[in-house]
């Protein structure tokens, strides 16, 4: 969402954009804007991968939704041995893609999303997905937790899913 709204040249993908050109992180009011602007052009629902990143995130997320008259149905939560996402990750060939950066970047990343991970499991939210196998074999495991939810089987409500990645 940031990139395209960088693209697009709106006021907010300026701001991103200089936030990013400086090598910073881009503040959470800029964020949430884009994700409100892209959610009320959004018609029929949604899914975000990757947002929120943390419990305020997730908190203002919810604030947002209430004004926006918007539900979240469910939230998934991506579940992988660590041998495999290193194999993975080295898999890519990316020079900084070693085995102890790997590590150390899964180590930072569980610090900062079991909260997130505990918060919308409290909501009854979270549903854990095995994400082991080829893409085509977890996207299916993806569209049956998506079908066999209630509020998704009909069809007649938008699904409305956030991706994480435990």
């Amino acid at each position: 969402m940031l990139r395209a709204e960088v693209k697009a040249g709106s006021e907010l993908g300026k701001q991103a954009k200089a936030v990013m050109d400086a090598g910073n992180l881009v503040d959470d009011s800029i964020v949430l804007g884009i994700v409100r602007s892209c959610m009320t052009k959004q018609k029929g629902g949604w899914i975000l991968d990757g947002f929120p990143r943390t419990v305020e995130q997730a908190d203002k997320l919810s604030e947002m939704l209430m004004e926006l008259h918007q539900s979240m149905d469910l939230v998934i939560c991506m579940v992988l041995d660590d041998d495999i996402l290193i194999k993975r990750g080295l898999a890519r060939g990316r020079a900084d893609d070693t085995e102890e950066v790997l590590k150390n970047r899964l180590e930072v990343y569980r610090k900062s999303t079991q909260p997130l991970i505990d918060y919308y499991s409290r909501l009854g939210l979270l549903i854990n997905v095995d994400a082991s196998g080829k893409p085509a074999e977890i996207l299916a495991k993806i569209e049956a937790v998506t079908k066999n939810d209630g509020a998704l089987a009909s069809g007649t409500k938008p699904c409305s899913v956030n991706l994480l990645i435990k």
